[in-house]
């Protein structure tokens, strides 16, 4: 089974054309500074901006998401303009004759990745499809990962029985972009790919059984991982180790379900490019906070997750370099808590944050990932409304976007909000209504052009 998205279709961009007329001999920087007014132009007319001609302007008015894009496209024209008319400055106006001919392989190489890392995945897919040059960089694991680095465009994705849907920050819009057509169980994020377990009936044995896959939610593509007897008390992670191999961790605290109420804990690995398990050791003196509502999240090399022992919460984590779990202590105020809420995220570049509430008290502390944990308290808000168990969120600036699912009293019908929280107060700004039917589950997702294992 292979799920596929089909992208907004958009302008188609051309790449451009040389003129075969005698060329001008200028300086080789203002020749530097005709290709990129050029190829700001080119980029600027291509994504949907209005050109000047009425022939070329659309009679309907175009979504917010169609002029949000046009608006990063524009914007990464007029970088490359920009740039021109700088290096046109210091070369000398030797430049506007109409014999002048624009060269590509003038542009600077460094400049074009520079504003190509800078636009949404989408944008590139409509790119590279006329762009011989443009379709190889995107498929450069150098290019591939500072583009993950540099762009940074989160979203929510929200599972609602076999649906998977998304809630647009930037425009806020919440559109359905998968059926998988099984009951999705549990879902976590790694480098722009989803882990995600469903259940499906067995009619030969008339009971319900579990799959993993992996999904490129950009690609629009999904694999199956081969493992049969997988539990539903089993537990995911998809992480990346220091070579950038993805890899499955499965664990569990005992196969409840399969009839042996006296299980060990147990853990396996599955690396995604041998295509094999192994198994891998655990110590069963904890238990995973949330159960069914399992929040993982992944930053570098290592999962992340809230567990408890002996009364005390705390930070495991799996490293998926070394193979090994990892233990982390929380601040005392945090560890002791016994909060409403405890939640984790990522938070800029290799660092990991945990959202704790207790009553109308919010904290939300910081820490950098690696050898040393070091946590520090960024943010403490006061006098807002309860914040849902293991909530998705996002850290911007000095304030919190949270994803919020009320349900009405008689459990008819939920509304999708946004949450944000400063120190101002709060504001709920409702997104989406639907019928309510089953529990939900969402995760803070990043695009990206990172392919399928």
């Amino acid at each position: 089974m292979v799920g596929k998205i089909v992208l907004e279709t958009g302008d188609i961009l051309s790449p451009p054309k040389p003129d075969e007329s005698s060329r001008k001999m200028v300086t080789s920087e203002s020749q530097a500074a005709d290709d990129l007014k050029a190829k700001g132009d080119m980029l600027k007319d291509s994504s949907g901006d209005l050109i000047g001609n009425e022939e070329s302007v659309v009679s309907e008015k175009p979504d917010e998401s169609s002029r949000k894009m046009a608006t990063s496209e524009s914007q990464a024209a007029d970088d490359l303009k920009a740039k021109g008319d700088m290096l046109k400055d210091s070369s000398g106006d030797l430049i506007g004759n109409e014999d002048s001919v624009v060269s590509e392989k003038n542009i600077p190489q460094d400049l074009i990745e520079l504003i190509l890392q800078r636009l949404p995945v989408k944008s590139i897919f409509r790119f590279k499809l006329t762009c011989k040059d443009w379709r190889s960089l995107s498929t450069l694991p150098r290019f591939i990962y500072k583009h993950l680095q540099v762009s940074q465009r989160r979203l929510f994705l929200h599972i609602r029985g076999s649906q998977v849907w998304q809630l647009d920050l930037e425009t806020a819009t919440y559109s359905r972009i998968q059926d998988f057509g099984e009951e999705i169980g549990s879902i976590s994020h790694c480098d722009g790919l989803v882990l995600l377990s469903t259940s499906c009936y067995e009619p030969s044995t008339k009971t319900l059984s579990r799959r993993i896959a992996i999904w490129s939610c950009s690609h629009g593509e999904c694999a199956w991982i081969p493992r049969i007897g997988l539990s539903f008390y089993d537990f995911y992670c998809l992480g990346r180790d220091s070579k950038k191999s993805y890899k499955v961790l499965r664990f569990t605290h005992g196969r409840h379900d399969q009839g042996d109420f006296e299980a060990e804990a147990e853990a396996e690995l599955y690396d995604l490019d041998s295509h094999r398990w192994k198994t891998v050791e655990i110590i069963d003196d904890w238990i995973t906070h949330g159960n069914g509502n399992f929040g993982v999240v992944s930053v570098e090399t290592s999962s992340y997750w809230v567990a408890a022992t002996e009364g005390k919460y705390f930070v495991q984590s799996f490293d998926f370099t070394a193979e090994c779990f990892r233990a982390i202590t929380l601040p005392k105020a945090v560890a002791l808590s016994g909060g409403n809420t405890l939640a984790l995220s990522p938070f800029e570049h290799q660092k990991l944050s945990i959202l704790c509430q207790i009553a109308d008290k919010t904290e939300l502390w910081i820490t950098q990932v690696g050898d040393v944990v070091n946590w520090e308290r960024f943010l403490v808000f006061r006098g807002h409304q309860l914040i849902p168990h293991n909530p998705a969120f996002l850290i911007m600036e000095k304030m919190v976007k949270v994803f919020c699912e009320e349900v009405t009293v008689d459990r008819s019908f939920a509304k999708i909000k946004i949450r944000q929280i400063g120190q101002g107060g709060f504001e709920d700004t409702q997104i989406a209504q639907y019928r309510f039917d089953r529990p939900t589950r969402s995760c803070l997702y990043t695009e990206s052009l990172v392919p399928l294992p």
